[in-house]
């Protein structure tokens, strides 16, 4: 990574947007710097990429633009949003998966829900082999809702770090 002068203090979404406009895989953190004399902080930002260095200092020469704004502003609302789901949004990926597990049909097999029903169902014969088969069909719901939980939240954990 190369360093470079930030002096308008830009977001690093912001550095992100204009490189990959030149550079789709070009990568890029900012920083700052406080002098131990207490002089002025100074902005920088590291950048991967193979952009020219004349070309990515005058990416990094203009303050931000309205557009620029409105984008930093749609992505903290977006990651706000995240952060603001209820319950399930705070918990981890492990956690996700326990409680959708643990809470549709009460965490059972397919052997587990078979007997249930054989031990339940007594009356029309076509009846329990049906419910088996929705069983079934909820279990692979199940495991797709689990994994579904996971990238949500995975999604979550990355937005946030990427704001951050």
């Amino acid at each position: 990574m190369r360093a470079f002068d930030n002096p308008y203090n830009l977001h690093v979404l912001i550095v992100l947007l204009r490189l990959r406009a030149l550079d789709p895989l070009a990568n890029a953190f900012v920083y700052q710097v406080t002098p131990d004399d207490g002089g002025p902080v100074h902005y920088y930002a590291s950048i991967a990429s193979t952009i020219s260095d004349a070309a990515i200092q005058n990416l990094l020469g203009s303050d931000i633009t309205a557009d620029e704004q409105s984008r930093i502003s749609d992505y903290a609302a977006a990651a706000g949003n995240f952060n603001n789901l209820p319950d399930w949004s705070t918990w981890t990926p492990t956690q996700a998966t326990t409680y959708i597990h643990d809470n549709i049909l009460s965490g059972q097999t397919q052997a587990q829900l078979d007997t249930w029903i054989d031990n339940n169902v007594t009356s029309f014969p076509g009846t329990r082999l049906a419910l088996k088969q929705i069983g079934g069909s909820m279990l692979t719901i199940r495991s797709i809702l689990e994994n579904m939980a996971k990238a949500i939240l995975y999604l979550r954990n990355l937005l946030i770090r990427l704001r951050d």
